[in-house]
């Protein structure tokens, strides 16, 4: 095949001028027609034996994918093939099959046999030459001219034929070159398309099932799980438990907890009630002491077809002591659990939780309805079901006290006596006609009766807290006094020069004087009291102070006496 030199047309045999560029067609001999020819010749042998190597080492490699469906169909089935062996058998022979192919050809050689026939050419075109210059030599001297044209014109011809040798040089160089960079391209297609069919046989749930397996049971958990995650991205990995323990195991071996536990709760998506995947769970939340995560878990699951997974923590209910009823007295309530579990509680009806009441003790149950609701809580914050029990208390009003001496007027002193009170109970009573309450005066035991007219008033209270009714009673006791207005007088003047309240002349410690003005005779915490107001004036007769002291009509005591509403007391005995 013939192209032009100057822009590449191909043109025919014998053609003298390009008819595309229209440059002159130089003369070609035929020795470098044959070598262009076996050049091009070389070329084709090469890319029709490297072509025919590509197509060999793909249907091989189609192999390998009909294998690699038979693994998958197998692998469904519970057989294991592991991938990747074959291919790299086949990958061997093809790379022994490109090894062994000759990339020489026959032309290094052919250009040795056309140099040697060139330069046999030029040894016998010399030879020619010597044997001329010695004819000329013998030829007569018109013929000198001619002779040396010629050899001139021959000089010319072998140097024009040197210069076209070395130009066809350097074309055959280009075209070495090409038929290299052609190779080379062929031989990186080759291996660009069969690493492409290589990718699309490993690209498949078979292939990463099985070498991520291989690992594992070869110890390999590190290599295993980049494996096994890709191929649990292949829609084949649905439902398979197996495959994803297998990770499990390898994110337990390689110590990535989190990734392990978020692959068991990705089993339980798959399979609900694994309870395998549900104890390895609550293990993990159990020494990791995550209460929370290990409470969510188990009541999930306490009441499912994988109660027995979480049995283990299961809490038995309290006990109460006494059932639910109606009862007439407060009640003393007890609760119990199984191996002293804390016990939470709440009396109003309401659920019961851990931040409830803490049961320390028995629990008073008094008058009304009380709805009593408990629950044992173990040591990972596991509750138990709610124990419920419900009370009607209905409380007997307590009898009335008894009283004595009965009412009546008297004029001997008489000790007053209450009796009937409830056992563990309280009475309290008045003297001036209120009504008592537990704020009264507590009955302590038997006292004496007040002079003069008093109405004395009673109520008993039971440890319920439920009160009697008030029973009253009305005495009026007269009785002749021991001490008169006047010797209460002179011994309160005794008692106050006593106490340097006033000096002999009546006068206090300023030196003012002091009265004493009889108010009345009053019964003061059951005494009979001659009341006297102490009035303090000044040298003008302006009041300074004014004050009461009492002298007792009975026993001659002197007291401070205090008035509050209308209410009189006595503190301190002065006297």
């Amino acid at each position: 095949m013939i192209r032009c030199e100057n822009c590449g047309h191909k043109l025919n045999a014998g053609q003298k001028v390009c008819d595309v560029c229209g440059r002159p067609v130089p003369a070609r001999n035929t020795e470098d027609a044959e070598l262009e020819e076996q050049l091009a010749k070389s070329i084709a042998q090469i890319v029709e034996n490297e072509t025919s190597d590509a197509q060999v080492y793909l249907k091989e490699i189609q192999g390998t994918l009909d294998k690699s469906d038979s693994s998958r169909k197998q692998a469904e089935t519970g057989k294991r093939d592991v991938l990747g062996v074959s291919q790299r058998s086949v990958a061997s022979q093809a790379g022994s099959a490109r090894k062994n192919i000759d990339y020489s050809s026959e032309q290094p050689l052919r250009r040795q046999s056309t140099q040697t026939r060139n330069s046999a050419q030029m040894r016998n075109s010399a030879q020619t030459r010597q044997n001329t210059a010695s004819n000329q030599n013998t030829r007569t001297r018109q013929n000198t001219a001619s002779d040396n044209r010629r050899y001139s014109e021959e000089q010319e011809r072998m140097s024009a034929k040197k210069k076209n040798k070395k130009n066809n040089g350097g074309k055959i160089a280009v075209i070495v070159i090409s038929v290299i960079v052609a190779v080379v391209a062929i031989v990186a297609l080759a291996f660009f398309t069969i690493n492409m069919v290589l990718k699309k046989a490993q690209n498949n749930f078979a292939y990463y099932n099985n070498t991520g397996i291989e690992y594992v049971q070869n110890g390999k958990y590190a290599e295993a799980v980049p494996y096994l995650e890709k191929a649990l991205t292949f829609s084949e990995s649905d439902g398979k438990v197996n495959l994803r323990f297998s990770l499990y195991d390898c994110y337990v071996a390689t110590d990535n907890t989190e990734k392990a536990v978020s692959m068991l709760y990705n089993i339980l998506g798959v399979d609900e009630y694994n309870l395998e995947a549900i104890v390895y769970l609550e293990n993990y939340y159990e020494n990791a002491g995550v209460t929370d995560a290990l409470v969510e878990l188990y009541n999930k699951y306490k009441d499912t077809a994988a109660a027995a997974a979480v049995q283990k923590y299961y809490v038995e209910a309290p006990k109460i002591s006494l059932e639910g009823g109606k009862y007439t007295s407060t009640l003393d309530i007890q609760i119990t659990s199984d191996y002293d579990f804390d016990i939470y509680y709440t009396t109003d009806g309401s659920e019961p939780t851990t931040g409830s009441t803490l049961y320390t003790g028995s629990i008073e149950i008094g008058d009304g309805n009380t709805t009593l609701k408990c629950i044992a809580v173990n040591g990972y914050n596991i509750v138990s079901e709610v124990v419920t029990a419900e009370y009607e208390v209905e409380y007997k009003q307590p009898d009335e006290p008894t009283i004595s001496p009965r009412s009546g007027s008297y004029e001997t002193e008489q000790l007053i006596v209450i009796g009937n009170i409830p056992a563990g109970g309280k009475a309290y009573y008045t003297l001036d006609n209120t009504t008592p309450t537990d704020k009264s005066t507590e009955y302590k035991g038997p006292f004496d009766m007040p002079v003069g007219n008093n109405v004395l008033s009673v109520v008993t209270y039971d440890k319920k807290g439920l009160k009697s009714q008030v029973v009253k009673r009305n005495y009026v006791l007269t009785l002749t006094d021991k001490v008169s207005q006047e010797r209460a007088l002179e011994i309160l003047w005794q008692a106050m020069e006593y106490k340097n309240m006033v000096d002999s002349q009546h006068r206090s410690s300023d030196g003012e004087p002091v009265s004493l003005v009889l108010d009345e005779k009053k019964t003061i915490d059951g005494h009979s009291i001659w009341v006297f107001n102490i009035i303090v004036s000044t040298e003008q007769g302006d009041m300074k102070a004014n004050y009461q002291m009492g002298v007792d009509s009975n026993d001659s005591y002197v007291y401070t006496v205090y008035e509050n509403n209308g209410v009189y007391t006595l503190d301190e005995v002065v006297y």
